[in-house]
């Protein structure tokens, strides 16, 4: 095609020379260098490339160049006008609408498109026109919010202070997503550097065989292929793996996984990539494929690794479970199912790695939840000294534990240090889907037991934990799952065995929630189920057996905080203040019911795992400050809580405080983002840090002001005597810091880690404080159909100290979203360990129109460690979802559920066992 002519954001613009099959997704991102346009799929299912092509939003991924003469087209970046944010943009960013940011450019421009069309639109007609848009983060409830305000409906969140505190606790705009709102933050994927190869991989079509033979030779000779790599191309460690190295970086001589890489292709361009990998021919020998975990445990099973399938065996006993069954007045015993569950962040993996001669510095830039992890597994694959290699985290487009093991990191490296030349390596949805980590499956087997006045005597449960082809971190995921086993319960008498389990299917790591929402769901089913055996209704028995402070848990630990009793109390009065619903039900047959669920949640890491991390702030001459944390931002927004926590505690406003992280150069250990903690470990350490550098201009002012110390403070730039305002501003008090000598710089150490527990008996100390939380479901079933509508989801959780409400309620509404989903529609599905779940098309997570109404309620009992008393508040919320549902769906028609997601097909089925066992 020599020459095509449409407008481009507002001005005309001519193409040349571009094939008419080229997707204006690509046309946009790699011929213009608009990167604000995102690829999520390439399949037209996930809404980030979303444009706006004579007005109507369209995934230009599906949109081909050859169509657009004469068209208008509107990308994100033409949205902004004069330097001001468009309507759509500022809402967006005023509620708290955008988190990781990968999604947002599609989502604003599609309600863009919308308010175009329909001024004033209902909350339904907001739902409807964005559920083509896919969310990982945010649960839609602030997207429908900004829409609302950009629509003049509603008014954006105020900034009003709360707590006497002038930063802390105040609805505040995130600075990064301004950026964000604009396309203009750079994701990997984004970053544009000159001589920039590509790499592709060559993937097993076999869950299980041996590679026999690969040919390179047809592959090499084709134009723009520099390199090709296989195992023999590793200078250093083959394996990697964050608890055992086991996963190969790329398979020698056999697989075991579908999609396992066994050659990877490094050429000039993505097209030239993708036919050089197609003409590499690999010859396999089948293997057996192991299916389940019971057929890996089988005596005389295929050995899926030579350590055998079974990879790890943890044990809990307490007290004496058999004996305290013989004095139970009820028990209950069932076996309940969990499903692998994809992360699904609509980013996926992707790593550019690019070498300095001049220093022998390589450089990788990732998605990343640790750099430092990153580096250590890189150094030693390449076999270089870990100071030869830096590592900085990308802005990242979601995570959720997904993105804590390696996945192109060390082959974009590797890539890199055999041409000289920087390389990309990027996962198609395809390819993330295939080989990226997923929530483990669980099979629990439980017995539950109390006596007659329904206090809990017992709990036996043993636990099978798929782990798929390889470790990953299940040792840790299955160790943290049975270690909270029993819920928030004070259950004297406890049996817990557990296998984790190699297969031949996807493999599993950390995922939201770490194990707990798999185990919660066990526990509070099975309690529920209980409570109605004995005649006592679910909240109460739950007040009977709740957890006190002094009380043990499974492994021995003492509590020091419990309060799970008033979460309890705070979800059923807002129920019965608040009944739903609030009309009869639209037929006969579709009954209604409320469910609830109560869990605990376990904050950092754990198990003696190294748990500190460390912060550094740094006042400049001008008054500015820099803080400097290694902790990894995944769009739940780590940097703007040490950024507010520094204000806070220097008296300064936010605006004045960056916030450089994740860069294994510059910024200090900070451990994963993960568990929960960096609110708690990193935001204590960022408070002592700038507690230190107060202490050192309040030196200073006192010097100027001919006053005492301990008489100086400041707030909002403004220094005070025994709280009368002086004329002196924080900006001229740090000059004179930096003209006197006086110290500029505090460092922090904050460290939570525990004791690791014994591996036969589950006894020890293996974690730092806990969370509390309660939920409420309230669903409609119908009877014929088994079609399921969750209307509403009550969560009711401790917070200890509020440091951004926008931000709080932003992680809830999204952990209750991918709980939901865990729920009622999330299921990766093999068939003889291939996935039959390959992409979105086939893949459902929660859009829009699905997701139920969300009601927060926070409790606040600050912790003793904590920033301001803060708790962790990134995960918990994911944990009660699923039971909470199912307890609701028992209690609306009489079927007690066992397995999740549980679809219409399975409901039905229940509904269909029921009425032929009463018709007997």
């Amino acid at each position: 095609m020599a020459e095509l002519k449409f407008t481009l954001n507002g001005r005309p613009h001519t193409a040349k020379d571009v094939p008419a099959d080229r997707t204006l997704l690509k046309y946009l991102r790699e011929d213009l260098n608009l990167t604000g346009t995102k690829e999520g799929c390439r399949q037209g299912e996930c809404g980030a490339c979303t444009v706006l092509i004579n007005g109507e939003p369209v995934n230009a991924c599906m949109v081909y160049m050859g169509s657009l003469e004469g068209a208008d087209v509107l990308t994100i970046e033409g949205l902004a006008k004069n330097g001001e944010l468009d309507k759509v943009q500022k809402a967006f960013v005023d509620c708290g609408a955008i988190q990781c940011g990968f999604c947002s450019p599609g989502m604003i421009m599609t309600v863009k498109a919308l308010l175009m069309k329909n001024p004033t639109p209902t909350e339904d007609e907001i739902r409807h026109a964005i559920s083509g848009n896919l969310c990982r983060c945010t649960g839609y409830k602030k997207i429908v919010q900004a829409a609302r305000v950009a629509a003049g409906l509603e008014e954006a969140p105020d900034g009003a202070k709360r707590g006497g505190q002038h930063v802390v606790g105040r609805n505040a705009a995130r600075r990064d997503t301004v950026a964000k709102a604009q396309g203009k933050a750079v994701f990997a994927d984004d970053f544009r550097i000159p001589g920039l190869l590509i790499a592709r991989a060559k993937r097993s079509p076999y869950a299980s065989a041996l590679i026999k033979k690969i040919d390179l030779e047809k592959a090499k000779t084709m134009p723009g292929v520099v390199t090709i790599l296989t195992a023999e191309d590793i200078p250093g460690l083959p394996f990697c793996g964050q608890v055992y190295k086991d996963m190969p970086v790329i398979c020698r001589d056999k697989v075991r996984n579908q999609g396992d890489p066994v050659a990877v292709v490094i050429a000039e361009t993505e097209e030239l990539a993708d036919a050089a990998v197609k003409e590499i021919q690999v010859e396999y020998e089948p293997l057996p494929v192991i299916r389940d975990v019971h057929e890996a445990l089988q005596e005389g099973a295929y050995q899926i690794h030579d350590s055998g399938n079974l990879r790890q065996i943890f044990n809990i006993r307490k007290g004496d479970a058999d004996e305290a069954f013989e004095k139970c007045a009820a028990v209950v015993e069932n076996v309940y199912k969990t499903a692998l569950q994809e992360h699904a962040f609509i980013e996926t993996e992707c790593s550019v790695a690019y070498y300095d001669p001049n220093d022998g510095y390589l450089t990788v830039l990732t998605p990343t939840q640790e750099v430092y992890s990153d580096r250590r597994q890189i150094a030693a694959s390449l076999a270089l000294p870990q100071n030869a290699v830096r590592v900085i985290q990308a802005v990242t487009g979601g995570a959720f534990g997904g993105k804590i093991d390696i996945s192109t990191e060390i082959i974009a490296a590797l890539g890199c240090m055999k041409t000289l030349r920087p390389v990309k390596y990027r996962y198609s949805r395809e390819e993330s889907m295939a080989v990226s980590t997923k929530r483990h499956p669980y099979e629990t087997h439980i017995k539950i037991g109390a006596d007659e006045n329904g206090k809990i005597l017992a709990m036996k449960a043993t636990v099978y934990c798929d782990n798929g082809a390889y470790s990953s971190m299940g040792a840790k995921v299955v160790q943290k799952g049975c270690c909270n086993l029993t819920g928030p319960y004070n259950i004297p008498n406890v049996s817990v065995d557990s296998f984790l389990v190699y297969t031949n299917r996807p493999f599993g790591g950390a995922m939201r929630g770490f194990g707990i929402p798999q185990a919660e769901f066990a526990c509070e089913s099975a309690v529920e189920e209980l409570a109605c055996k004995m005649g006592i209704p679910g909240d109460e028995f739950r007040r009977i057996n709740a957890t006190h402070i002094g009380d043990t848990t499974p492994t021995g630990m003492t509590l020091r905080s419990a309060n799970i009793t008033e979460h309890i109390d705070a979800a059923m009065e807002y129920l019965k203040a608040h009944p739903y619903p609030y009309e009869a039900p639209p037929a006969e047959h579709v009954v209604r019911g409320t469910g609830i669920a109560a869990f605990i949640y376990p904050i950092g890491l754990g198990y003696g795992t190294n748990d500190s991390t460390t912060v550094i702030c740094r006042l400049c001459d001008d008054g500015s400050v820099l803080v400097v944390s290694g902790a990894a931002d995944l769009g739940q927004g780590s940097n703007n809580v040490l950024a507010r926590i520094t204000a806070e505690e220097l008296g300064t406003t936010e605006d004045n405080i960056r916030v450089r992280t994740a860069d294994t150069a510059y910024t200090p250990f900070a451990g994963l983002s993960s568990g929960s903690r960096q609110t708690y470990v990193s935001g204590r350490a960022a408070m002592e840090a700038a507690r230190q550098v107060r202490g050192y201009m309040a030196r200073g002012a006192a010097e100027m002001l001919r006053a005492r110390p301990e008489a100086i403070s400041f707030a909002e730039n403004k220094v005070y005597i025994n709280g009368v305002e002086t004329e002196k501003t924080f900006q001229q008090v740090a000059s004179y810091c930096y003209g006197h000598a006086i110290p500029q710089m505090g460092t922090y150490r904050a460290d939570i880690t525990t004791k690791p527990v014994d591996m036969e008996t589950g006894q020890g100390d293996p974690f730092a404080d806990f969370v509390y939380g309660a939920h409420a479901a309230d669903v409609e079933v119908n009877t014929e159909t088994g079609k399921l509508d969750v209307k509403r989801i009550v969560a009711v959780h401790d917070v200890g100290h509020i440091i951004n409400p926008i931000g709080l309620q932003g992680q809830i509404d999204g952990a209750i979203s991918m709980g939901y989903g865990q729920a009622v529609m999330e299921e990766v599905l093999t068939k003889d360990g291939h996935l039959v779940t390959p992409s979105f098309a086939e893949y459902m997570i929660p859009t829009s129109e699905d997701s139920p109404e969300t009601v927060f309620i926070p409790l606040e009992t600050p912790s003793d460690f904590g920033p301001y008393g803060a708790r962790g508040m990134a995960e918990p919320a994911v944990v009660g979802v699923a039971p909470a549902i199912c307890n609701a769906i028992y209690h609306a028609c009489g079927v007690r559920v066992t397995e999740v997601p549980i679809t219409q097909e399975r409901l039905k089925a229940l509904l269909d066992a029921k009425r032929r066992e009463e018709a007997k």
